[in-house]
């Protein structure tokens, strides 16, 4: 059981058939994490302190961690749609994602990262902004994906894989970095910086091509 004091985190997991979301309720109740929501396939726990904000509405249920800046520019753009919205962070994300879809997210400016699952479309959106304030790790087992802000949150979940993956290795011994999506541990990936994804049935969807932003910078030069 976690004790003392812990930055804010996230825990989640999709489980379309329920064959793991008891055992991962059990872990993270263990764990001393508190319950923030369930809806459809997707459980989600929280831990530390302040407490990620959750919302829940006719379309979305999600979880929110970290701040907005500025969020009167968007809610002008909002207003604009026919759309008037209050100035918080939950409301703002559920409103822009339902105006604008995974573009929305993107128009956000803040350090913050965000999970919450679509009734419509039946698929969950994973967002996180550009700044790398937050980060938002998952990884398949079998056909369950579990899903945490934190490394040490994710591979303390039952089943998750700790092995060392080659690639992420490799990269980190010639940059001294990994880049999104790999992670020193193989079948864990991240999101990369300002990246939505979306997971439904048929998997799991970048908005982006992964790693295409970075592609230039760990391009290593020669020297004549």
């Amino acid at each position: 059981m976690r004790t003392g004091i812990y930055p804010p985190g996230i825990a989640a997991l999709w489980d379309p058939e329920g064959v793991r979301s008891l055992a991962f309720s059990r872990w993270a109740e263990h764990q001393g994490m508190g319950e923030m929501f369930i809806a459809g396939p997707v459980t989600v726990f929280c831990v530390g302190e302040p407490r990620p904000l959750t919302w829940s509405n006719e379309y979305t249920s999600g979880v929110f961690l970290g701040e907005l800046y500025e969020p009167e520019q968007t809610q002008k753009a909002l207003i604009e749609t026919g759309k008037p919205i209050d100035i918080n962070a939950t409301a703002m994300v559920a409103a822009s994602y339902a105006a604008w879809g995974e573009e929305g997210l993107e128009r956000l400016e803040g350090v913050f990262c965000t999970v919450f699952w679509d009734t419509r479309k039946a698929q969950l959106v994973l967002y996180r902004d550009g700044s790398c304030g937050h980060t938002l790790y998952w990884c398949r087992i079998d056909g369950v994906v579990a899903m945490a802000t934190r490394l040490d949150i994710l591979t303390e979940i039952p089943d998750v894989p700790k092995a060392i993956g080659e690639r992420g290795l490799h990269e980190y011994l010639r940059f001294l970095d990994i880049s999104p999506p790999n992670t020193i541990y193989a079948g864990i990936q991240v999101l990369e910086p300002g990246q939505s994804a979306v997971l439904h049935d048929a998997g799991l969807e970048y908005a982006h091509p992964p790693g295409a932003a970075l592609a230039e910078k760990r391009t290593p030069t020669r020297s004549n």
